[in-house]
């Protein structure tokens, strides 16, 4: 990759006008290699200038040795430490404004490199919901504090969004693996912007978001959020990957060609189950939906006081006496703070008719201190013992889209099968053997004409 970073610096270079000095102006770094995101260029900038805000130019050979440590960061731990301590300037301690900027431009990378930016600063990135959905991660991890530690940061990001960075790198690896290709072609803009700007001009709007029927419902800047905290079986539907992908014998080069130009097949979507405002909020409709579906589900929970919660069932629900749930499951909190509140196996409890256990829905490694709980009613979601009025639930599957249709044929064969069993022939010889035709004639709801 080191000689497409050279070539990258020489086409820099020229365009800056510094071809005999080899230096790279701020403004053609700006437009070229960052273009989708003013505010992360300003940081990435000082970072390549070695945190001189007086610098209009970087050198060549400097250039080159900063992308190829950007190059060289590979894991999630490395590459959210590493930007991190890129927004904080190079320090210790990252202030809650440098962090907010963080989320932002990795917000901004991610719809850039998924093709759903305009190609320049995408506007939604600052729109009051998003800037609201952000608030709820940085109030998460700064709890009332205004500076936290990197170090701190890195751990908290870890534990509760780890894939956060995993767009943000890949855009920015490549810009500047693939940039000079470009620039050869006398393209002037960036080739990730170029995409998305062709994507827009194609359709008049966001493609992928309108197009998405868990838009309307999913905030793209949660949606964002839950694709980076979620198991892999929650995201599995949405991220198909091309067959050239499973090519052995692809190159790194096209691989990386692969990954800006989005080549892969458009992705399904979640199944969008049940819907408190359209079939109600009752126990009776929320099993009709839900249950029965074979495939992990996303359960949200709205409730006053601006509670949101996420259920994330690895397996189909159940009634049960027992707690259940595989190794994948979850409860997220998503407002007013964005955390994982319990995770791992038997964490989940749903009864409505057996008795002699509670009845209701809870969440919880403890069943003494429960996280969730929702009574037959659902009227109220006890957060740990603070009940909260419930005003919306969801419900989506997160399998193929065959898996619903499945729930479906099913749900009509059961109907079938009870209207059957409803209807007794009363012309069948065993019927008059039958018990049931001696207690109908005691009770005298039915007279017999046999010996008639």
């Amino acid at each position: 990759m080191s000689l497409n970073i050279d070539k990258f610096a020489k086409h820099l270079s020229d365009l800056s006008g510094y071809r005999r000095q080899a230096l790279i102006s701020r403004e053609v770094f700006e437009k070229h290699v960052l273009s989708s995101s003013k505010t992360a260029a300003s940081y990435i900038w000082m970072y390549y200038v070695n945190q001189d805000t007086k610098a209009e130019t970087v050198t060549g050979d400097a250039f080159i040795q900063c992308s190829e440590k950007i190059l060289g960061v590979i894991t999630d731990k490395d590459q959210i430490k590493f930007y991190l301590k890129l927004f904080s300037n190079d320090k210790e301690m990252m202030s809650q404004t440098a962090f907010m900027d963080f989320l932002c431009s990795a917000y901004v990378l991610y719809r850039a490199v998924n093709k759903l930016g305009i190609g320049e600063e995408d506007s939604d990135a600052s729109s009051p919901a998003a800037v609201s959905w952000m608030e709820s991660v940085s109030k998460s991890a700064y709890h009332i504090k205004t500076e936290m530690s990197v170090c701190f940061l890195t751990n908290w990001i870890l534990t509760n969004i780890p894939r956060l960075l995993n767009p943000m790198h890949k855009y920015i690896v490549v810009q500047l693996t693939t940039g000079h290709n470009v620039l050869k072609s006398g393209n002037k803009s960036s080739p990730v912007s170029q995409n998305g700007a062709k994507s827009d001009a194609s359709s008049g709007v966001d493609d992928k978001v309108e197009r998405d029927p868990t838009a309307s419902l999913i905030h793209p800047v949660l949606m964002w959020f839950l694709r980076s905290s979620l198991p892999g079986k929650f995201l599995s539907v949405l991220e198909k990957k091309p067959e050239a992908l499973r090519n052995a014998t692809t190159t790194p080069q096209q691989l990386m060609e692969m990954l800006h130009l989005g080549e892969a097949a458009h992705p399904e979507t979640w199944s969008l189950l049940y819907d408190s405002e359209d079939q109600g909020l009752s126990i009776n409709r929320f099993q009709h939906h839900v249950f029965n579906y074979r495939g992990p589900t996303l359960m949200f929970v709205k409730a006053d006081n601006d509670y949101l919660f996420c259920i994330a069932t690895d397996i189909e629900w159940r009634e049960s006496c027992h707690f259940w749930g595989g190794e994948e499951s979850l409860l997220l909190m998503v407002k007013p703070e964005f955390r994982i509140v319990e995770k791992g196996a038997k964490i989940f409890y749903a009864n409505f008719s057996i008795r002699g256990y509670p009845f209701g829905i809870q969440v919880g490694k403890d069943p003494r201190n429960l996280s969730i709980e929702i009574k037959p009613e659902f009227t109220y979601v006890s957060y740990k013992q603070i009940p909260c009025k419930i005003i919306r639930l969801l419900a989506w599957g997160c399998a193929p889209p065959q898996v619903k249709v499945s729930q479906h044929d099913l749900r009509k064969w059961e109907a079938k099968q009870a209207e059957k069993n409803r209807k007794v022939n009363l012309n069948n010889p065993e019927w008059k053997e039958n018990p049931d035709k001696y207690l109908l004639e005691l009770a005298g709801s039915y007279k017999s004409y046999d010996n008639q």
